[in-house]
């Protein structure tokens, strides 16, 4: 595993145990410790993007990053797409339906418009893993599962911790999350993308 790699699964793991303190703390009353909580839960997504991104580059020599290095537009093309598909979800889940919400879009309605590039990098994220398990020999519907599963035992574990969202109803369900992971968002986000649109890394 390349140094990338390594300081980033680091970093992976440090956040992860800040998040857990900073939720311990917050729950005994400590209630400055809200808004470290929730930041970990961005910069764990990012750090995981970046992960990803080394562990690709590691095992194929190519990523979205050396891509948009090179001059593509593909990476744009493909997190644009991310944050469309997202807020389409969000349309329906959130304010629809109201599946599921976010507290801190409560109290701070501002925060609705970065909401996007969350979806944008989740994108980047799965077909990430998508691409590695594809390059590591599963096929494509048993890639684009791996990827699911491995990307909603990893997310949802965060949000665990930090609480960046809340499921509501019947929706909390563990059998309804994990169909709304392995179907709704493997096709949305891999499958029906990839085969539709555009498929990033010919994979």
């Amino acid at each position: 595993m390349n140094a990338v790699a390594l300081l980033s699964f680091a970093a992976l793991l440090g956040v992860s145990v800040l998040a857990y303190v900073a939720n311990q703390k917050f729950l005994r009353g400590q209630h400055e410790w809200r808004r470290i909580r929730h930041w970990c839960g961005v910069v764990f997504s990012g750090v995981l993007f970046v992960f990803l991104e080394a562990l690709l580059y590691e095992r194929a020599s190519i990523s979205f990053t050396t891509e948009l290095l090179k001059g593509s537009a593909m990476p744009l093309i493909v997190f644009v797409a991310g944050c469309v598909i997202g807020m389409a979800w969000e349309y329906m889940g959130q304010l629809a339906f109201d599946w599921w919400h976010y507290p801190s879009l409560r109290r701070h309605h501002g925060l609705f418009l970065v909401l996007p590039l969350f979806w944008g990098f989740f994108m980047l994220i799965m077909q990430d893993t998508y691409a590695i398990a594809r390059i590591g020999g599963l096929g494509e519907i048993l890639a684009a599962l791996l990827a699911a599963a491995f990307m909603g035992l990893v997310i949802e574990g965060i949000n665990l911790i930090t609480n960046s969202w809340t499921y509501t109803g019947k929706y909390s369900s563990p059998i309804v999350l994990t169909v709304g992971w392995l179907v709704l968002l493997a096709f949305t986000f891999i499958l029906g993308f990839n085969t539709f649109f555009i498929n990033p890394f010919g994979l």
